[in-house]
């Protein structure tokens, strides 16, 4: 017997989704979250948590969605799985907080295509490496644990330029440590 949503569940996420996308939904479900089409949502839900649902809803709002997603599209949404795009704009933005979805892809990367210079192969990276993380979360295998701080790369101050008595002073010292003797003297001078 295939696992399956808690029919309570089920009801109450089939009454979100009316209310969401309305008929849309329903002529294309159901109203009653009975039959095949509950079935098989009710499989894709299996061991998905109230909370989660709630994310999945939220990700379909804030996406601006139109039609209801498909079963397993919206599973991936309440599994928290961000779109390529938003991947792509945190690979920009590594110096800031990390999630650990993106940790995650950066497991998979394979750097050597990704750094090719050929952008085929650069795409070609990122999205193999995408498809696996997305695998990789659908298994509810566990993601890297957030990160614990982040150190900063401080920029070193900008060197002063020596003024010349200093500069002449120094290759003086250095001649002398050098032992290059009078010549080197005279260079300086």
């Amino acid at each position: 017997m295939k696992a399956r949503a808690p029919q309570d569940l089920l009801d109450k996420f089939w009454l979100k989704m009316a209310h969401m996308f309305g008929n849309t939904w329903t002529k294309q479900y159901g109203v009653d979250p009975a039959g095949n089409a509950a079935d098989t949502w009710s499989a894709a839900l299996a061991g998905v948590t109230p909370a989660q649902i709630a994310l999945g809803l939220q990700a379909a709002l804030a996406r601006g969605l139109e039609w209801p997603p498909s079963a397993p599209r919206f599973r991936a949404m309440c599994m928290g799985i961000p779109s390529i795009a938003s991947v792509r704009h945190d690979m920009g933005h590594l110096g800031e907080f990390i999630t650990p979805f993106v940790r995650q892809f950066w497991t998979y990367l394979n750097t050597g295509e990704y750094n090719s210079g050929d952008q085929f192969r650069c795409e070609r990276a990122v999205s193999e490496a995408y498809e696996l993380t997305c695998e990789h979360v659908m298994r509810g295998w566990p993601l890297p644990p957030p990160v614990a701080g982040v150190i900063k790369h401080e920029k070193p101050a900008k060197p002063v330029p020596a003024n010349d008595e200093t500069v002449r002073r120094e290759l003086a010292r250095m001649a002398e440590i050098l032992g290059s003797g009078a010549q080197a003297q005279e260079q300086v001078a």
